[in-house]
């Protein structure tokens, strides 16, 4: 018989990594968009996102290069569409780089799928809320989901 745990036994939000997670992604933007070129913000973003996820995953490293290709792709994209909808441009960029970091988030936990559209939500909101703090809002979304993610990690990780 499957019995539930008692409600002082059930997993709290993990406050924690959601604060670490919306500070480093919004010091990834901030630094990546005031002094690199647009296609290098993934690989400080990433690079620093992987500074969190080291401690919780074996072989994150790959989060850093998985971070840029999806950054540089999404943006290469976007500019080939020469469309100029700032909606339209983090969403591309975000659902890309969703794509390419879920292919390594769905060896850690389930439903890892659901960080695609999630990424994608994130870095199209993220820009029409605050230029200045889209990594902030990206961080918020995106580590919200990361939270949840964690709760169903898989057992051999």
């Amino acid at each position: 018989m499957d019995q539930e745990r008692p409600r002082e036994e059930q997993p709290s939000f993990d406050w924690e990594l959601w604060i670490k997670w919306v500070l480093v992604s919004l010091l990834g933007w901030a630094i990546g968009w005031a002094f690199l070129p647009a296609v290098a913000i993934g690989i400080v973003v990433g690079l620093l996102q992987w500074l969190v996820l080291r401690s919780l995953f074996r072989q994150a490293g790959w989060w850093v290069l998985l971070s840029a290709a999806g950054w540089a792709t999404g943006y290469a994209v976007f500019e080939a569409l020469q469309l100029d909808i700032i909606v339209f441009q983090g969403m591309m960029i975000g659902t890309v780089m969703g794509l390419v970091q879920w292919s390594v988030l769905r060896q850690w936990v389930h439903r890892a799928s659901w960080w695609i559209p999630i990424s994608g939500l994130g870095w199209a909101v993220g820009p029409i809320l605050s230029p200045l703090l889209t990594g902030a809002v990206v961080g918020a979304v995106t580590g919200f989901a990361l939270e949840m993610l964690l709760r169903h990690q898989h057992e051999e990780v």
